[in-house]
């Protein structure tokens, strides 16, 4: 099995790509964040994944500092007031996604 960060890399990748097959119809930018806290949520409920090391509150905390914005409001929502909520927000919430695990992998 992989480790859990490249299987987690590999679900973003796969989701953002085809997002209709996973979230449904319109897809968003939220229900995006949803599939991925799901995701996450399995893993760690399996005990492959522990909440500390990918977290989406660590990603949304790290995307506030990166955008100077209150953390109070959701990643998912900062995304989308920027880039749309819909297949763009979501192709680029997985660029941000992928930016914030390499910064992790670097410290």
């Amino acid at each position: 099995m992989p480790p859990p960060v490249d299987s987690f890399r590999a679900f973003v990748s796969q989701l953002a790509a085809r997002p209709g097959k996973w979230v449904g119809p319109n897809p968003s930018v939220s229900k995006f964040a949803a599939a991925i806290a799901g995701y996450q949520s399995g893993l760690h409920d399996a005990g492959v994944l522990h909440v500390e090391s990918i977290s989406s509150w660590h990603f949304g905390q790290w995307l506030a500092a990166k955008w100077r914005v209150s953390p109070v409001v959701g990643w998912d929502t900062h995304i989308a007031e920027r880039f749309g909520d819909d297949e763009a927000g979501i192709a680029e919430a997985a660029k941000l996604i992928e930016q914030w695990l390499h910064a992790c992998e670097e410290a």
